[in-house]
């Protein structure tokens, strides 16, 4: 069960649900954070505080749609979760 969930708008046309739930790895809280496309792909990828802001990790495994989205997903961190 995710700890949140939160509808972000991704264009003119939608929007995507993406879940969030806390991890605790061995580097610290990570988030992992899955989506499902509107052609019913799933995505799942985790984000990492880097500084005072989370940042996606391995972004170049990941549609453009998503890493267009990194600081409205940090901010929804920062909105909604455990800021570690």
């Amino acid at each position: 069960m995710a700890l949140f969930k939160v509808r972000i708008p991704i264009d003119e046309t939608g929007s995507a649900e993406f879940s969030f739930d806390l991890i605790y790895s061995i580097d610290g809280p990570k988030y992992f954070v899955s989506v499902v496309d509107a052609s019913r792909g799933s995505h799942y990828f985790s984000m990492v505080r880097d500084g005072g802001e989370w940042v996606i990790q391995n972004m170049i495994l990941l549609p453009s749609w998503i890493t267009a989205l990194q600081s409205q997903l940090s901010a929804t961190i920062h909105s909604n979760g455990k800021n570690y």
